[in-house]
């Protein structure tokens, strides 16, 4: 799983809404550039970070929103602008008046780092590669996985029983 799913262009906004909150909560902390806010986000989620093409156009649309403002700039030969930003007076009172849900991404990327650390990342993606395969798949092939599925959710239920955990 990609933090990659938060890209503005193509993302829901409650999705891009959360990746709002991570650039102003990261800039509350200390100016940083587009890469050290990718890698801090990739970081909290202990999962892929956002890429260039989601985290700067949200970056743009924030300097307009007067949220943040670039301030250092610098060119090296033949490399794009590096940028360090900065959270503004505006970026500031909007992170104190979405604090809550703040909260509730930071509460949900401490969940998510634990699940990969887990090994659940590894299910997901095994998930992911059956859904995408079922259109293709044989009866018999439906068969198997129907009945490894069932052994899985088996397994997950018991092991949720024995930490004192209730699967729904």
């Amino acid at each position: 799983m990609s933090v990659d799913r938060l890209a503005p262009e193509r993302k829901s906004p409650i999705e891009v809404e959360r990746l709002r909150l991570l650039v102003l909560h990261y800039l509350e902390k200390q100016p940083m550039h587009g890469y050290g806010l990718m890698k801090s986000i990739g970081e909290l989620f202990g999962v892929n970070s956002p890429s260039p093409g989601s985290l700067y156009p949200l970056l743009k649309v924030m300097r307009e929103e007067g949220l943040i403002k670039v301030i250092e700039e610098s060119h090296g030969k033949g490399r794009k602008a590096v940028r360090v930003y900065s959270l503004t007076e505006r970026g500031k009172e909007y992170l104190k008046k979405h604090m809550d849900e703040l909260r509730d991404v930071l509460l949900k990327a401490s969940a998510v780092r634990q699940f990969t650390e887990l090994g659940g990342m590894e299910l997901m993606e095994c998930l992911g590669t059956i859904m995408e395969s079922l259109s293709t798949l044989s009866d018999e092939q439906k068969e198997i996985l129907s009945k490894a599925l069932a052994e899985c959710s088996e397994i997950l239920k018991k092991a949720m029983k024995e930490s004192g955990l209730k699967c729904e």
